[in-house]
């Protein structure tokens, strides 16, 4: 490679990474005055002007930053008629990869860039003037970039699943559905094909994810559907539905109506009767509060010698005891608005409660004035996944995508720091 293509290659500073390996001589120069403005994913930087002082006959020397070791590498190196074109690949702690053009003509060069950080494009131009004045310069001709060994890209897949929670499933499985750099640095991928993903569906398949999305589902229920949306905003608006599509358990009705019967039988297991008595108190109400007759005591009927309905008795003994299945549908998470007989979700439910998620029957407190539960339980309530009622899909599926962009984003323009001078 010509000691001038690499030159070029530090001049853009597309990394602000470049340094002068060998003893640095001062030569005579002349001023050049710089101009240039970047444009990226949802970001965009204003033009900034410079001037700066090259050897003479390299004006592109002027543009050089020298703030630590080259970690660029250059290919297909094209250069003919005052025209240089060639592609380019970064390492470090911003990996990038991308394509340069640049032409020069007597006094004035002009060129841009277009380049892909973790997902996000930027596009970046110069335009460059001589200015007559003389001034000393630093000679880079004998410029040698040390080798710099690559750094491992992160595997954002895991980092999803590493985070992930039944309480917050809608997002993670948006998120999971993006597209990242792979970890080879190869290209970019999903996570469908990552264990991350068979986590993501584990968590589905619980009472606890369950309840979490069909809250949100429920929630963005008269939502329209825009124009043109893509797979992670649906997973937003319906993450129920697109989380069963995703995880290969059905795309219909009755393959929602199948998994939640699947959930009530493991909510019975694990003493989730918040569960139970939430999605399935047409059929399970009458064994419950015979369960509870049973294995609550106590003044309040909220004590229970087997630790297994400790939760079942603090939270619904007392009402259920008193047979109120209005109150205990009420505590179990339950508002008329919500009352589906079809699921068989909160059959029975006839008081005027505003609950809008099951109550997974986790908490332990009970009202000493009623006897009956808060119904703030694991799962409460889409507001705790959605935000409000009024919020809408897209604008949830906008905000996650900006919040990884954002993180993206920074990354990029801490890599294009030293292009603008800062």
């Amino acid at each position: 490679m010509k000691s001038n293509s690499r030159i070029v290659l530090c001049a853009m500073g597309f990394v602000s990474l470049c340094a002068v390996a060998l003893a640095q001589q001062k030569v005579p120069g002349e001023m050049w005055r710089h101009t240039m403005s970047m444009e990226a994913s949802g970001f965009s930087m204003p033009s900034r002007t410079t001037e700066m002082c090259a050897p003479v006959g390299k004006p592109e020397e002027a543009m050089i930053r020298q703030q630590g070791p080259s970690e660029c590498s250059t290919s297909n190196m094209k250069s003919a008629g005052g025209k240089t074109s060639f592609d380019f690949a970064c390492t470090g702690k911003s990996p990038m990869k991308g394509h340069f053009e640049g032409e020069q003509s007597g006094n004035t060069m002009k060129g841009n860039m277009d380049a892909t950080a973790e997902g996000m494009t930027m596009k970046m131009k110069f335009e460059a003037t001589k200015l007559g004045k003389a001034c000393e310069a630093v000679d880079y001709s004998n410029y040698k970039p040390p080798v710099v060994a690559a750094v491992a890209i992160p595997d954002t897949c895991q980092q999803i699943a590493d985070k992930m929670d039944t309480s917050q499933l809608a997002s993670a499985g948006s998120a999971l559905l993006g597209q990242y750099p792979s970890p080879d640095g190869k290209g970019v991928t999903s996570c469908k094909q990552h264990a991350a993903f068979k986590k993501f569906c584990s968590a589905v398949q619980t009472p606890a994810g369950f309840a979490d999305l069909d809250s949100q589902q429920w929630t963005f229920r008269d939502q329209p559907v825009p124009a043109g949306e893509n797979e992670q905003a649906r997973m937003m608006r319906a993450p129920l539905s697109e989380s069963l599509k995703a995880c290969g358990l059905g795309a219909d009705a009755n393959s929602v109506n199948a998994l939640q019967k699947k959930m009530v039988d493991a909510a019975k297991k694990n003493g989730s009767y918040g569960f139970v008595l939430y999605y399935a108190a047409g059929t399970e109400y009458a064994g419950v509060k015979d369960t509870a007759k049973k294995e609550c005591s106590g003044r309040s009927f909220t004590n229970a010698s087997n630790p297994q309905y400790s939760r079942l008795c603090a939270n619904y003994g007392a009402a259920l005891a008193r047979d109120d299945r209005a109150g205990v549908m009420e505590a179990a998470g339950c508002g008329q608005e919500r009352e589906d007989a079809a699921r068989g979700i909160c059959v029975g439910a006839k008081s005027q409660g505003s609950g809008s998620g099951a109550n997974l029957g986790n908490s332990q407190t009970a009202t000493a004035s009623s006897g009956v539960a808060s119904s703030s339980g694991a799962a409460a309530g889409a507001a705790g996944t959605a935000a409000t009622p009024e919020a809408s899909a897209e604008e949830a599926a906008k905000a996650e995508a900006a919040k990884k962009g954002n993180s993206t984003l920074d990354k990029g323009k801490k890599a294009l720091k030293g292009l603008f001078g800062h």
